[in-house]
């Protein structure tokens, strides 16, 4: 089950990435009051409260590599009308170590995960004293949670993300939601390793998170991330019992131009806790590609 709801926060995690809003008339300590950044909206673990402008449509790739462990998120982000509502959707793929025992020949250890489906509205712009932007997203039971690909039930998620703007070089990123997850799955698996469906329980997750950007040039940012989430784990025995899951992410990202593209390659260094212990650490792999229609 641990790895089932590792898979499942990193899928969370990594599929919100926003971009870019305009306002007219900037106020004094307002996100354009400092002046319009060359990069603001390629977070890796944090989201930012960004939504696309009119015509632009944002690709964005997520390759994390941990211990043997692989994981690949795509979202695509796609503006309604114009910055005030946005739709996205993403979905992932992991690809896990091969059991070292020769005799669990029937665990699975690739697949897609659950895809999600997201909404945002802009409440507060850049022309205000922050930004905030809620989500509103269904997550589709679509991964296989035999083998820890998804959940196994329907669920919904909701996440508040605010973007204040301390100075023309710092930018901070705050998040706060919370996901619940219906008859989500729990499997028993046999020395083969051939899952048998032992409980199905609701689960609910908090997460709360918080990022720092330094502008360090215009098209290069330096970045320290910070999340945590709060959930449970369905023992074998049925139980639910406490499992919290941090993450320290320091990283950088750049910006290349081409035409009316913008392309923003990053990487990261995550530090992963699970109940304050250190879990091990990955490279975290960014990629956002912003072609303007």
């Amino acid at each position: 089950m641990k790895k089932q709801i590792l898979i499942f926060i990193i899928a969370s995690l990594t599929s919100y990435v926003y971009a870019q809003s305009s306002d007219t008339i900037p106020k004094k300590g307002s996100y354009l009051y400092y002046g319009q950044p060359k990069i603001e909206d390629n977070s890796m673990f944090i989201e930012e409260a960004f939504n696309q402008e009119a015509g632009v449509i944002q690709h964005i790739s997520n390759f994390i590599y941990n211990g043997g462990n692989f994981f690949y998120g795509y979202t695509q982000e796609i503006p309604l009308a114009d910055v005030k509502q946005q739709f996205s959707f993403g979905f992932s793929y992991a690809s896990f170590k091969k059991p070292t025992d020769p005799t669990n020949s029937n665990v699975k250890t690739n697949g897609i995960g659950d895809i999600l489906l997201n909404y945002r509205p802009l409440v507060w712009g850049k022309n205000d004293w922050a930004l905030v932007i809620p989500r509103f997203t269904v997550i589709v039971p679509t991964g296989n949670a035999q083998y820890g690909f998804g959940q196994g039930g329907w669920g919904g998620q909701f996440n508040l993300a605010v973007t204040k703007r301390l100075n023309s070089k710092i930018t901070t990123h705050y998040n706060a939601g919370y996901t619940v997850i219906a008859k989500a799955d729990h499997h028993i698996y046999s020395a083969d390793g051939t899952p048998t469906l032992a409980y199905e329980k609701n689960i609910g997750t908090s997460n709360v998170g918080a990022s720092a950007i330094w502008l360090v040039k215009p098209k290069f940012n330096f970045m320290v991330e910070y999340v945590a989430t709060f959930s449970k784990s369905i023992e074998d025995d049925g139980k639910l019992v406490g499992l919290n899951n941090s993450i320290i992410n320091p990283g950088f990202r750049f910006a290349i131009d081409v035409g009316k593209i913008q392309i923003v390659p990053g990487l990261g260094l995550p530090f992963n806790f699970t109940s304050k212990h250190l879990d091990g650490t990955g490279v975290f792999f960014y990629l956002s590609i912003e072609p303007a229609y």
